[in-house]
């Protein structure tokens, strides 16, 4: 029975560590505001992006490497990167985070004509 049990144990453990969430938290930050057209600003700046790699292959040739990026939703939580597909005649844009007044802005990633 204790076999059994420290095999599960340990296979949880396992598990657990295979899926890698980053959090962040700042003390005592204040809730986001939210402006009419929607954007959301925090007052504290994100944390510095953690060392990310892109998977070693794309689905196709059609598809690129978008970056992960930190999200706020009353923490700082990194959402990992993904893989996008082309858009012929667009290019990327990648999201980034816009110091604005006396908070910080989401901008998030777009495709724009070439």
């Amino acid at each position: 029975m204790n076999f059994i049990r420290c095999v599960l144990l340990s296979a949880s453990a396992l598990a657990a560590t295979a899926c890698t969430v980053h959090e962040y938290s700042t003390t005592q930050s204040p809730p986001p505001t939210t402006t009419t057209s929607g954007e959301i600003t925090v007052d504290s700046a994100p944390p510095p992006e953690p060392a990310e790699q892109a998977p070693s292959v794309a689905p196709s040739e059609s598809y690129f490497w978008v970056r992960g990026h930190w999200e706020w939703n009353g923490r700082w939580s990194w959402l990992p990167g993904h893989w996008e597909q082309r858009r012929l005649g667009y290019v990327w844009a990648p999201g980034y985070w816009l110091h604005r007044g006396r908070g910080w802005v989401w901008v998030p990633g777009h495709y724009q004509p070439q």
